[in-house]
């Protein structure tokens, strides 16, 4: 090697600046490597505890392991001596490039939750992200084929002073200037909806999430537009190609940091308010991770946002759902539960199938290059050629998959806003045939005869072997084969032990006080985690499902590590579906794992069930003068049904054993007063009484009470009628296309209550129908399902299906008509007439009420419940009650007809006037085209719901065009002005005239058109705020964020109001404008044009 006394002046100063560059760049990388194993020290726990520990695969989970640990791969290679040996860097080079496209995918992964999971965010995502890897995985490519070592000073100093370049080194801006307008455009879309929320939701009530996107996203973009550009330059600077590598390494090191950082703060942060949709559907639908975060931050009640404090005169209020700001209306979600049975959520496909596309892509181009460069002669075992391979092979795993999908076994996955099903569009019916049980080809997974036959049943008498609640043995002995041929039970059970997994590494459930609620949610999840480690027992006898299940049985009985209650009353009768719940959890954990408990544990069982349960039960009975049991009386709501279930799965299971005869005694009382009170729960019509979603806790009541007395004792006792063979079709109608059609309040969280007494009904009613919608349904993956689900059901549940139908019991008078049963982008409608009284203080002052579906959107919607704490909520039902005063449950706050800004009458006793249909059905294939001159149409008198000043109010609402366009029309005769109102989440548009209104949602249009009267009609908009006129609640009403009304103010009159509703179809389907026509008129060819 030559001296440096050798070296010429200008290789003395190459050198100088070789070694002073070099240090920086190698400063850059060390202070990179430090900086990223700063960060990772201080993050890891909350990646084992938020990654690792729910141990499932998800779409963030994945992308957030590739994102670090590529990342770290860098920082290892840049600690090595030899780092820059062109293998090496070329390595460094690669894993660089996975880092920052599996960051860029994480936020990529945020912007498209943020916009609610949007079909056209995602296609547009996924488009650029492709756009945007395929050149920089060229570039990095032909730069890993370029690499070769180049001397700064001389050869003889080549060891000292040399780098590592390519032919193609200041090609390397366009990877920079590509990320930059990648992350350009997916923080600004977020940013955008993120300022729409800050501005539009006040800070006191805002969730904190919201806060912590926009600092992310706000930190995010900054540091990486200043880093980009500092690279670009260092690209440019020719004199300090050194540098270049450690503003690479610190690229993809804060690319790392910050894109993780993203998931764990969504994934820690803890503080419990809750805005409802934005936020909460962010961090569930989107993000995908599991923690204490999921139940705390969808359950927050309002007064809490408010710092209010909870009115005592509701502590002891028989309706507190307790959740008053769950539904909070932001475009009429409902948000899903904190802790809820896992549905089909986002697609294996997609959690697992994006990121190996994109690894894939990044092997297709890089192998592409290499391979043509270094080897022409050897395509079919180049690089390329193998990853092609693999594509081919993924693309045909996807196809075989989609037609399996496509046979009709699943539903293709379940929309993340709505949670409904999404089926393949397909015309292939081979399976989708007419719903039948025990066809030829599933014969053998019926489910064997009951060897115990009660002679002379009695509740009070038992079957002698154990499980005797709902899921008998002789059910456990086939259901592992029934799993194996079955794909719905084979999903099922896997999401029941990834429940139960979950839950196995939480904490047990914390006691949490909730006011008017009590305890409600706690005992509610209890009894999911009963039924879930139990079953997870039976099903592998592996003893750990009950060691973890006696934990959270010691836990509520006050006996864990913190207490649980006040001692007296742990499980607080004040608030008696609270003990029931409980009642009912112990009662299934007493008999599913009897033959595992030992004595000592049993009798502590029977202690606790019978001091905080069973006991308060008693005295609900004999106590005339106890407020706890207030609902045993002439109450044919859903408190009966979930009490007395309650009450009797927990006496059933302990009866032979319980020294006491509390068991016995109760189950003397339960039985019989369900079947005067629960079993009276449906209408004539199958219409739960209280509201749609009252149904779900009316029906899991009962279905759980009447399956455990037949199971148990041999009889159901009357249980079974007419009303609940046709409940599952109200439910079914009830569903719109994107949500239901929830009128009045909505309830608290399901947790343990869910649609799944659908297939008990279908299997005791022999209905095959209803079984095969609910299997499809997001709440179907629950213990219960796995023995009350015939799994010998076979066919299409929509095949033979009436699109429409009329539900005329005179409480309820409702009809739904829809264009199709399986394309989330047809059109539903559903109106309501019906009693202002009679609900349980559940309902809206609303005759009149409608909703509206089309193009995946609900047009026309709910606001759902008010604040179940607040000060006289739930007082009564007569006109002058307080209730009325809120907007949400007055008539101002419904879409119907507002006459003299004053509520309805609650005496109101409407009648159908006409209905009619032209009959359609959908047949066997989820295509359906509606037929020429397909329609339905329904119209009824409400002159009842207004008073005096009102002489004649008359309303229908029909479909148009082939079930493409809706008319609602009114014929209203009164001496008081009045107001047409519907309530969306749209921007609305009025045009300048005011006849028109452009409702726009997610780039879908509907024009909202005034037919007649010709002139004096116009459109107006306004909040989803009362009048200043109006009196003034007990307590402030919640805010509607997103809301807008509008409205049409009419004057006194006779008028004839006609508003036709115009869907902008995106097939070129054409609007048409129909005559008019008087209500009385109607006919089903009455609107033809």
């Amino acid at each position: 090697m030559s001296s440096v006394a050798n070296l010429t002046d200008a290789q003395l100063r190459a050198l100088s600046e070789c070694i002073t560059h070099g240090r920086i760049g190698q400063g850059i990388s060390y202070a990179s490597v430090v900086l990223f194993l700063y960060d990772y020290s201080l993050t890891v726990w909350n990646e084992a505890k938020y990654v690792w520990r729910p141990r499932r695969f998800t779409l963030s989970s994945i992308t957030f392991v590739v994102a670090r640990y590529a990342a770290m791969a860098t920082a290892i290679i840049a600690l090595l001596p030899n780092a820059s040996v062109p293998a090496i860097d070329s390595t460094a080079t690669v894993f660089r490039l996975i880092a920052i496209i599996a960051s860029e995918l994480i936020l990529a992964v945020r912007t498209w939750a943020i916009w609610g999971r949007s079909r056209k965010i995602l296609i547009m995502l996924i488009s650029f992200s492709v756009a945007a890897i395929i050149p920089a995985a060229t570039i990095v490519a032909e730069s890993i084929v370029s690499n070769h070592v180049v001397p700064l000073v001389n050869e003889e100093f080549q060891d000292i002073c040399s780098l590592t370049i390519s032919n193609i080194s200041e090609g390397f801006i366009g990877p920079y200037v590509v990320a930059m307008l990648y992350e350009f455009v997916t923080l600004t879309l977020s940013l955008i909806r993120i300022i729409s929320w800050r501005k539009t939701i006040p800070a006191r009530i805002r969730a904190p999430i919201i806060d912590t996107l926009w600092r992310d996203g706000v930190l995010y973009y900054s540091f990486m537009l200043i880093l980009g550009f500092v690279n670009i330059g260092l690209v440019l600077q020719q004199g300090v190609p050194q540098v270049r590598t450690g503003g690479a390494e610190l690229q993809a090191v804060l690319h790392s940091i910050l894109s993780t950082r993203i998931v764990l703060h969504l994934a820690a942060s803890t503080d419990p308010r809750d805005i409802a949709a934005p936020g909460c559907s962010v961090y569930q639908t989107g993000m995908q991770f599991t923690s204490e975060f999921a139940t705390a931050y969808c359950r927050m009640a309002y007064h809490d946002a408010n710092n209010q404090n909870f009115s005592s005169q509701n502590l002891n209020s028989p309706y507190a759902a307790g959740d008053p700001y769950y539904n909070q209306s932001s475009g009429f979600i409902t948000p899903p539960n904190g802790e809820k049975p896992k549905g089909k959520g986002v697609s294996k496909w997609i959690k697992i199938g994006i990121p190996l596309a994109i690894l894939v892509i990044v092997g297709v181009v890089v192998g592409a290059v290499v391979g043509t460069k270094k080897s022409k002669d050897s395509s079919s075992s180049s690089p390329a050629a193998q990853s092609a391979a693999a594509a081919s092979s993924s693309s045909a795993s996807v196809n075989s998959a989609l037609e399996e999908l496509a046979t009709g076994k699943f539903a293709m996955a379940t929309n993340s806003l709505y949670m409904v099903p999404l089926y393949p569009q397909v015309t292939d019916t081979a399976v989708f045939t007419t719903p039948t049980f025990a066809s030829s080809a599933k014969a053998s997974l019926t489910w064997p005869s009951d060897t115990f036959s009660a002679a002379t049943p009695a509740a009070t008498s038992v079957r002698p072997d154990r499980p005797r609640l709902i899921a008998p043995q002789y059910k456990w002995d086939v259901l592992a084969d029934h799993i194996a041929a079955d794909p719905y039970l084979s999903y099922w059970n896997e999401t029941i032990f990834g429940n139960a997994t979950d839950w196995y590494n939480d904490d047990p459930v914390a006691y949490f006080f909730d006011g008017g609620n009590g305890i409600l949610d706690i005992a509610r999840r209890f009894k999911q985690r009963a039924k879930a480690f139990s079953y997870a027992y039976r099903m592998t006898n592996d003893t750990k499902w009950a060691d973890r299940l006696w934990v959270e049985i010691q836990n509520v009985a006050g006996n864990y590590t913190t207490s649980f209650g006040p001692d007296y009353d742990r499980w607080d009768s004040n608030h008696f579906l609270d003990t029931a719940e409980f009642s009912a959890g112990y009662g299934i954990a007493y008999d599913w794992l009897y033959d595992v408990w030992t004595d000592d544990q049993k009798a502590a069982m029977r202690f606790t069930l019978i001091e905080y349960g069973l006991s308060f039960g008693l005295q609900a009975y004999n106590n005339a003068s106890s407020f706890i049991g207030w609902w045993k009386t002439n109450t044919t709501g859903n408190w009966n049904c979930v009490c007395n279930g309650g009450l009797t799965l927990g006496s059933l299971a302990i009866l032979g054993d319980d020294d006491t005869g509390s068991a016995s005694q109760l189950l003397a009382l339960t039985v019989p007063n369900a079947l005067e009170n629960c079993a009276a729960g449906p209408t004539s019509d199958g219409t739960w009484s209280e509201t749609q979603d009252y149904w779900y806790f009316g029906t899991t009541g009962y279905a759980e009470m009447t399956s455990a007395l037949i199971t148990a004792t041999g009889s159901d006792y009357g249980m079974l009628n007419d009303a609940y063979t046709l409940t599952g079709y109200s439910h079914m109608y009830g569903q719109g296309l994107t949500q239901l059609f929830a009128v009045g309040d909505t309830g608290p969280n399901k947790f343990s209550s869910t649609a799944n007494g659908l297939f008990f009904f279908a299997s005791e009613f022999n209905e095959p129908t209803i079984a095969l919608y609910q299997r499809d349904q997001a709440d179907a993956a629950d213990p219960w399902s796995m023995f009350w689900y015939d799994a010998s059901v076979q066919g299409a549940f929509w095949d033979g299906l009436p699109l429409d139908r009329n539900f005329d019991n005179e409480i309820d008078q409702w009809v739904s008509m829809r264009s199709t049963w399986t394309d989330i982008n047809g059109t539903y409608i559903g109106m309501k007439a019906g009693m202002n009284q009679g609900r349980q203080t559940h309902n809206d002052l609303d005759c009149g009420d409608f909703v509206l579906d089309a193009m995946g959107h609900r047009w026309a919607g709910e606001l759902g419940d008010g604040n179940y704490n607040a000060l006289d909520y739930f007082s009564n039902d007569t006109q002058s009650s307080a209730r009325w005063y809120y907007y949400r449950k007055m008539t101002e706050g419904q879409n119907t007809i507002l006459i003299n800004k004053s509520n309805q009458n609650v005496l109101a006793k409407p009648t159908i006037l006409g209905y009619d249909t032209t009959n359609d059905t959908q047949g066997s294939s989820t295509v359906y085209e509606v037929a020429s001159g397909s329609t339905a149409y329904w119209y009824a008198d409400i002159t009842s719901a207004y008073f005096s000043d009102t002489s004649s109010a008359k309303r229908g609402v029909r479909f148009i065009n082939n079930r493409t366009q809706m008319l609602v029309q009114d014929e209203i005769t009164t001496t008081s002005p009045f107001q047409w109102r519907m309530h969306t989440n749209a921007t609305v548009s009025v045009s300048s005239d005011g006849t028109k209104a452009t409702l726009t949602i997610d780039g879908d249009e509907m024009i909202v058109s005034i037919l007649s009267p010709s002139s004096g009609a116009t459109f107006t908009t306004s909040a989803a705020v009362r009048f200043d006129t109006d009196p003034i609640p007990p307590e402030a009403d919640q805010p509607n964020p997103g809301v807008t009304v509008l409205i049409i103010e009419m004057d006194a009159g006779t008028t004839n109001l006609q508003v036709l509703f115009s869907p902008q179809w995106k097939d070129g389907t054409s609007s048409v404008t129909p005559p008019s026509v008087d209500l009385a008129n109607w006919s089903l060819t009455s609107h033809n044009t």
